[in-house]
């Protein structure tokens, strides 16, 4: 037990000898929670912040792509603060310096080289139908998951948590209702700085009006969003809503409210049903359909209220992002779209205009500036790639002169499948477009649209997402029921796979393990395999090995 400095020695000893329990003068963590003592809160929180930087530092951010670093940045980085988040609110400094390492990660900077930010992380941090990567905002997310907190003391206050708060700090009112005190608990004032999110997003369905408070809390469901309660005149001792019911409650008592409210408020409370008067008032998360609150609706309903940069985009913009998102295209090819719709490349011009010493031509017409709708449409070499795919697009007519135009005009004029190509032909040129900058090589048009659509066809034939969502690959393909066999007690067992790619490529794969499946050693290569064989011969030179 740890007691605050203003209990006695006597008084200590004494609940020591009823529990019993030793007395601690000071720890650090309890649950794996830290146990905040002290006004420096950044200090406390900065392991956590040490924690994530740990896992980053580990991660190879040059072999992964952006959709292999957003798959990390979601499942680890962003997962590994949220125990800590529901019980207590960190403080921004930390939530900064968290996102900012994040975001460092995400565009590729290192401790020795800084890349180029593209885009404003607010905007990376949208929802996918907004134009964002749906990264979390760490603040918002931390207001969240506290609101849930908030939201079980209200739903229930027969639990032990919700008595022992409502006994030291609202003993006569409601949690919505609670005031901040000078002595408060940190996790009791993390949960209050969340309570406003409750406040804004949720009303009361009125049952026998005993709970509700005329003038503080939000219960005239059919008010705009706009409107703001009136304080409580000075001269009215009315103070719950069953106040303003007739005595049998039955229905509303017009004539206290026509005295009461203003005309239209007075229309809004006789608008609202008096359903059932036997049961309690009950409190209606407005943002979900049940009416409870949930943390992904609740983060959701405060990052639109925070009113960010696009967070409302028009219906045709959040088409484009839902056609983008819903493609089965390699992950890869639907980020390399994301970026080009945000004019977010490294191409020449876009160097160019952030001050980078470049020239700002095509690098391979030197005809035009090396903007995005250069690279991908208008460029000669980029039009015969186009022609020769199985599209045969000729962009020789195009009257568009945006790329956004473009695909908008894509979409909404072919099907999926088209869209599908197109990505797939798009990552083949940009792929084209780096190796004649950095390596010199002039690829063939009909060599990147024939290469690009096969290995399209590759993935959707292939792929995990197609094995798991189409009956019929499943049925054609290997069964789900095959599985390791181990082999006999006291050998080893290799494993081997090989893949021959269409261009030539070839990798294999080895996974050398014993009869209990755990696993000695493994190896890939795409080269002859006489280092990763001696390296296996190592781990088995006490084991006898399985000729296979």
């Amino acid at each position: 037990m740890v007691f605050s400095k203003g209990v006695t020695n006597g008084i200590k000893e004494e609940i020591s000898r009823i529990l019993p329990m030793q007395i601690s003068e000071y720890f650090s963590k309890y649950l794996g929670m830290p146990i905040v003592h002290g006004r420096s809160k950044q200090q406390i929180f900065n392991y956590i912040r040490e924690k994530i930087w740990k896992k980053l530092k580990g991660w190879k951010e040059k072999n992964l792509s952006f959709a292999g670093r957003g798959t990390l940045i979601k499942a680890v980085a962003q997962a590994i603060p949220t125990y800590l988040m529901s019980c207590f609110l960190i403080p921004k400094g930390v939530c900064e310096q968290l996102e900012k390492m994040i975001c460092n990660f995400w565009w590729g900077s290192t401790t020795d080289q800084r890349k180029m930010h593209w885009l404003k992380w607010s905007k990376v941090c949208n929802q996918k139908r907004n134009g964002g990567l749906g990264f979390r905002d760490l603040r918002a997310f931390n207001e969240a998951l506290l609101a849930k907190q908030g939201w079980r003391l209200i739903t229930k206050p027969t639990s032990l948590v919700a008595q022992v708060l409502k006994a030291k700090y609202f003993p006569n009112e409601s949690f919505l209702n609670a005031k901040h005190k000078q002595v408060m608990s940190y996790t009791w004032r993390s949960i209050m700085q969340a309570s406003w999110v409750i406040k804004r997003g949720s009303y009361w369905s009125i049952g026998d009006g005993e709970d509700i408070n005329i003038w503080e809390d939000n219960w005239m469901q059919q008010k705009s969003a706009t409107y703001k309660g009136r304080p409580k005149p000075n001269n009215l001792n009315l103070i719950k809503v069953k106040e303003l019911m007739d005595s049998n409650y039955n229905e509303w008592n017009t004539d206290i409210i026509n005295q009461v409210f203003l005309p239209y408020e007075a229309q809004m409370i006789l608008n609202i049903p008096i359903i059932d008067k036997t049961q309690p008032d009950m409190l209606t998360w407005d943002c979900t359909q049940d009416g409870q609150y949930s943390v992904k609706s609740g983060y959701h309903a405060i990052m639109e209220w925070g009113n960010l940069p696009n967070a409302s985009p028009s219906n045709n913009s959040q088409h484009i992002w839902n056609v983008l998102w819903k493609l089965k295209v390699p992950p890869k090819h639907s980020h390399l779209l994301w970026r080009v719709l945000h004019n977010a490349l490294p191409v020449k011009n876009n160097l160019f205009k952030r001050g980078v010493r470049c020239d700002p031509l095509c690098p391979r017409c030197s005809n035009s500036m090396e903007t995005i709708h250069h690279v991908f449409l208008d460029c000669e070499w980029a039009k015969q790639t186009w022609f020769a795919s199985a599209l045969t697009l000729n962009l020789g007519q195009n009257q568009l002169t945006d790329f956004y135009d473009w695909i908008n005009y894509m979409i909404n004029n072919t099907n999926k499948e088209c869209i599908e190509k197109i990505t797939a032909i798009m990552y083949g040129i940009w792929y084209a477009r780096n190796v004649l900058v950095f390596q010199g090589k002039n690829l063939p048009p009909q060599e990147i649209s024939s290469t690009a659509l096969n290995q399209l066809q590759e993935y959707q034939t292939h792929g995990l997402e197609q094995h798991i969502q189409d009956p019929q690959v499943r049925r054609n393909g290997c069964s789900n029921d095959i599985s390791w066999s181990p082999p006999p007690r006291g050998t080893l067992k290799i494993n081997v796979d090989a893949h021959l790619s269409s261009d030539g490529h070839w990798s294999t794969g080895l996974v050398l393990r014993r009869s209990d499946g755990s696993t000695v050693g493994v190896a890939t290569t795409n080269r002859i395999l006489k280092t990763q064989t001696r390296q296996l011969n190592r781990n088995t030179k006490s084991d006898k090995t399985e000729h296979l």
